[in-house]
């Protein structure tokens, strides 16, 4: 009798943690639905993908532009000091930009190539063509760690210049990308942009 009454309190027991979980469930399902599908995905962007910069009036504009898929990931941001270079005698220099108000993330895919970038996301008004397929742009919260290395310099005693080598690798981290149309969004802990090289020459004397 006692070991009956054992398995009737164990089965007891198990039907309200059934009930539980199932109370749990239908709450994280009624949340999920008021803040829209959040999806964790991986972007085909990587350290290695080919950063380009240009300025569109005041902003910085840091992007990378793929192929299968035609899909591109861009930055824009305002600093005036930023160019990817540094004068200081410095081994490298980091620049945290605050995702919010001018500072914003915005992730496309097209119907076709954008042959590159440059005339969609440097000309200040986006052409017609490609068509944008999906078009997510990000919330307020996050940040992209800009760091720029000194990776190279060559000193010139006859024109009495230094020629330097800077490389600059963008990561965006805690990122949310919403796609309004779908009320879907895309969340990022840690998003690899890129990186871009660029070369610059002083007079000796500026370094100094």
């Amino acid at each position: 009798m006692d070991f009956l009454k054992l398995r009737i309190t164990l089965f007891l027991s198990k039907l309200n943690n059934m009930k539980n979980l199932f109370l749990f469930l239908l709450i994280a399902f009624f949340i999920s639905c008021d803040d829209g599908d959040k999806i964790v995905t991986d972007f085909d962007f990587d350290e290695d993908s080919d950063l380009k910069m240009c300025k569109v009036r005041s902003n910085n504009v840091l992007y990378v532009v793929n192929t299968n898929p035609d899909e591109a990931i861009a930055l824009n941001f305002s600093n005036d000091n930023f160019d990817g270079t540094f004068i200081e005698d410095d081994i490298s220099q980091t620049l945290l930009i605050e995702i919010g108000g001018n500072n914003q993330l915005v992730y496309r895919t097209f119907n076709e190539s954008l042959d590159g970038g440059t005339g969609y996301f440097c000309s200040g008004i986006p052409p017609t063509s490609p068509k944008v397929l999906q078009e997510y742009y990000s919330k307020d919260g996050g940040y992209v760690e800009l760091v720029t290395y000194l990776i190279d310099q060559e000193v010139d005693e006859a024109e009495n210049t230094v020629t330097r080598v800077f490389e600059t690798y963008a990561t965006a981290h805690d990122i949310t990308l919403k796609n309004i149309a779908k009320e879907e969004e895309i969340v990022e802990e840690t998003l690899n942009m890129g990186f871009m090289t660029k070369t610059e020459t002083y007079d000796l004397e500026d370094l100094q």
